[in-house]
């Protein structure tokens, strides 16, 4: 992969150089982390398996059955508004999940 500037060539595997400006290398980069968080904790749940969380910070984090559960039956306990604020905390990144995490596991007991 050569960088010229603010344009990037990367070849596939013909060999045929493909142009990405910064910009669009960007966008990209911003789709690599799960845009519903609250979806794959939901999924966890219904599996009982444990499952990676990616965030908007580019962090990813695992994730298990009781740590989902916990934030789930926390998440049904809130108005509607805090909720909205829950679900943007979970996205944020690995420290603010954690926030969530430990709040929720310690309100479980």
């Amino acid at each position: 992969m050569k960088t010229f500037g603010n344009i990037r060539e990367s070849y596939t595997s013909y060999n045929k150089p493909e142009i990405v400006t910064l910009y669009e290398a960007e966008k990209k980069k911003e789709k690599k982390y799960s845009e519903n968080n609250f979806a794959i904790l939901q999924n966890i749940v219904a599996k009982s398996k444990g499952d990676k969380l990616k965030f908007k910070d580019e962090s990813d984090m695992d994730c298990g059955v009781k740590t989902a559960n916990s934030i789930l039956g926390m998440h049904g306990k809130l108005n509607k508004d805090n909720q909205k604020k829950l679900i943007n905390m979970i996205h944020q990144g690995k420290r603010h999940f954690i926030k969530v995490a430990n709040m929720a596991t310690a309100h479980d007991r």
